[in-house]
């Protein structure tokens, strides 16, 4: 896909979050990797294995399940829509779990963006160059911004191979652009190129 701007967001953080709060290709084998790590945890503070099991496998279902406790700030959806009207296309670059696409889309935003790129998928996670190359072997654009909410995966990460980076919500000197919202990434943005 070929557009004239592209706005790349961080998800967890950046656009969603928890409410009170390395991977592998397909969702099934990304889990079976991690489950084992959530288990032995439980374990280690006390359960026996089989509800240790049992307590990894829920965490797995609870984490993944957009209708128990994901949530967009109140922000995203107004500044993507309002961007992408000016001539902006949105895509996620996450290190996240491979269902990240199916919780993109569940929480309303499956309109507003146009490629989800996770590191479970992947295998490499932000800051790694390769992170951002998946992205960009999938668009390519005239103008880049990447968003997010770590100054080192999203910002520094991205302004390695040259492409400009704002931070937004945890402010660090290390940034060189910083916004508390997307309102005022909104701003940092502004008008893509011309077409």
């Amino acid at each position: 896909m070929n557009v004239r701007a592209l706005a790349i967001w961080d998800f967890d953080g950046t656009l969603g979050q928890r409410s009170g709060e390395t991977g592998w290709s397909r969702p099934g084998a990304w889990w079976d990797s991690v489950r084992p790590l959530l288990a032995r945890a439980h374990a280690a503070v006390g359960y026996p294995a089989p509800r240790a099991e049992e307590l990894a496998a829920a965490a797995q279902r609870l984490y993944v399940d957009p209708a128990v406790g994901w949530r967009l700030f109140d922000d995203v959806v107004p500044v993507l829509t309002r961007l992408r009207d000016r001539g902006w296309t949105h895509a996620v670059l996450s290190n996240h779990v491979p269902e990240l696409k199916a919780i993109v889309s569940a929480l309303g935003l499956g309109d507003l963006i146009s490629a989800v790129v996770c590191s479970a998928e992947t295998g490499y996670e932000k800051p790694h160059p390769q992170a951002f190359a998946a992205l960009l072997d999938e668009v390519e654009a005239d103008r880049l911004a990447m968003v997010g909410d770590n100054v080192v995966a999203d910002v520094l990460g991205a302004e390695a191979p040259g492409i400009p980076g704002v931070l937004v919500r945890r402010p660090d000197r290390r940034a060189e652009r910083f916004a508390p919202d997307l309102y005022g990434v909104e701003e940092l943005l502004g008008e893509p190129v011309p077409a």
